[in-house]
């Protein structure tokens, strides 16, 4: 049974966030209060907007990922919590779900892993499409924004029962359906990408579809990842009928397929898409060969960019460097300067790319740090005026982890920013002394939200923490001691952000002269 604890532990904030945002001594503040937590924790009227975080999902599209208020975070892990056998119950609907919220086997980032586990896709490809001729590729289109929240007793109980016993509160259904709308402003409409809660409520409805579709295709041959489908059919003619018949399980659930990604399609097809296979067995060598072969990666990865413009060609080519074991210290110069070209040109891969950064600074090795505080800044300036959440937050935490300066422009931009995670980091980098000018930040837009309002808004996050680090100092008084569950947060000591941004390891690399330091 999956832990109130881990819920909201492990499986509150976005992966994508950077891991200085945490939610640890929420959950344990929480769990270990017990029958003394506030009321306002178990309010079945609290309503509450949730933070909203954009994040890259293409070069041409984005995605919203949500930070849920805490009050409403807790109400639905502890909803999930107490109800898993039967949402584990309706989970076992679907016989071709591979991607099924799972209890992971050992220690992980996340509450919930997929059942798939780390086997690759490409393996139940081959299973799946064995003798077959034909192939059905499709998703829901906008699936987590799209879902809408009086379906998912449906899922549990039948349209027909819920309907008919919409008020009825021993339904876990009806539960979950009231929690889901709280949690965001009380909109019927959408659910947030990123907590783990959000995964288990898609799960259920997804199996719900694979119910009703189930009897109309060969489930031998076909599988279901998140929400993308793949049915393999020995005739045209049950290719179209499958595809007929998933849309209509999906129409059953007010959800309709992405018709610029459904299609049928001739078998054989490529196990993975051509470049993700190209960057997979890129040989990046070791040894005295490894700077040529960076190069060579450097040329494949910026000739695939181009030729696939609406991939995140350059982010999964930094997951692969990511991966590399061992840098050579002679590639370290080209790797770095790879990276920071690919960084400046496509931001959506600057997570990755920060990472390694790190290792080799962790390593003494040299950090060009006047262009990669240029690289940052400049991200921050662009993102800003984009509102490219996930970039600018990771290129302020580069900046803070590096012991680098925010530019006068940047900290301007930064002002307008009505992202917490991005202020929240700001604020941070001003209390560090990282601000070339400190006043050029201006905080006016963000003290406007250290309200008791502000604590139910989506900048709650700021409201809360900005107050407990003592970034900012709230203009009408104290708005947490106005509200029992934030007042109680705050004298448990709860933290969302961990301020261990900074390395000492980095500051002393920050105060040598660049002789003093391995090149």
């Amino acid at each position: 049974m999956v832990q109130l604890r881990s819920l909201l532990g492990r499986g509150y904030f976005p992966k994508e966030l950077p891991s200085c945002f945490k939610t640890a001594s929420f959950a344990r503040a929480c769990v270990g209060a017990g029958a003394a937590l506030p009321h306002e924790f178990r309010d079945a009227k609290a309503v509450a907007h949730m933070g909203r975080h954009s994040f890259p999902r293409t070069y041409a599209g984005r995605r919203i990922l949500g930070l849920p208020n805490p009050t409403l975070m807790f109400q639905i892990a502890e909803e999930i919590s107490n109800s898993w056998p039967a949402i584990t119950a309706a989970f076992a609907a679907s016989q071709i779900s591979v991607s099924t919220p799972t209890l992971p086997a050992s220690s992980t980032d996340r509450a919930l892993v997929y059942a798939l586990g780390d086997r690759p896709l490409a393996e139940l490809r081959v299973e799946r499409r064995t003798g077959a001729r034909f192939l059905v590729r499709a998703d829901i289109q906008g699936f987590y924004p799209s879902i809408y929240t009086h379906t998912i007793p449906w899922a549990f109980h039948t349209k027909a029962v819920a309907k008919r016993d919409r008020k009825d509160l021993t339904l876990v259904g009806n539960r979950l359906d009231r929690i889901a709308q709280r949690w965001n402003d009380g909109q019927t409409m959408g659910l947030p990408i990123g907590p783990d809660a959000s995964f288990v409520l898609a799960e259920v409805l997804a199996a719900a579809i694979d119910k009703e579709l189930q009897p109309r295709i060969d489930v031998a041959r076909s599988f279901r990842f998140l929400d993308d489908y793949e049915i393999a059919t020995s005739t045209l003619q049950e290719a179209e009928d499958a595809m007929v018949a998933l849309g209509r399980a999906a129409a059953a659930f007010e959800l309709h397929l992405n018709p610029t990604k459904t299609r049928i399609e001739p078998l054989p097809q490529p196990l993975g898409s051509d470049w993700v296979e190209i960057v997979r067995s890129f040989s990046l060598g070791s040894g005295a060969s490894q700077r040529g072969r960076m190069i060579e990666f450097f040329d494949a990865v910026v000739g695939l960019r181009r030729d696939h413009p609406d991939q995140l060609v350059v982010e999964y080519a930094m997951g692969k460097l990511a991966e590399l074991r061992r840098i050579e210290r002679t590639s370290w110069p080209v790797v770095q300067s790879i990276l920071l070209q690919l960084i400046a040109v496509d931001p959506s891969s600057i997570r990755h790319g920060l990472r390694i950064l790190q290792r080799g600074v962790r390593a003494r090795w040299r950090l060009d740090q006047d262009e990669t505080e240029r690289v940052l800044n400049r991200i921050v300036v662009e993102g800003v005026r984009r509102s490219h959440d996930y970039e600018v937050t990771w290129a302020l935490w580069g900046l803070l982890v590096f012991r680098l300066e925010v530019s006068d422009d940047a900290a301007r931009c930064l002002g307008t920013s009505e992202d917490s995670c991005t202020a929240l980091l700001a604020l941070a980098a001003r209390d560090q002394g990282l601000l070339g000018t400190p006043a050029a930040l201006c905080t006016t837009v963000w003290e406007s939200q250290l309200t008791q309002a502000g604590l139910s808004g989506p900048m709650w996050l700021l409201a809360y923490e900005a107050t407990v680090q003592g970034f900012l100092v709230p203009p009408a008084g104290d708005h947490l001691a106005a509200r029992p569950a934030f007042r109680f947060l705050r004298q448990k000591r709860v933290r969302f952000l961990d301020r261990v941004t900074r390395s000492s390891r980095i500051r002393r690399l920050r105060r040598r002269s660049p002789a003093d330091v391995v090149s």
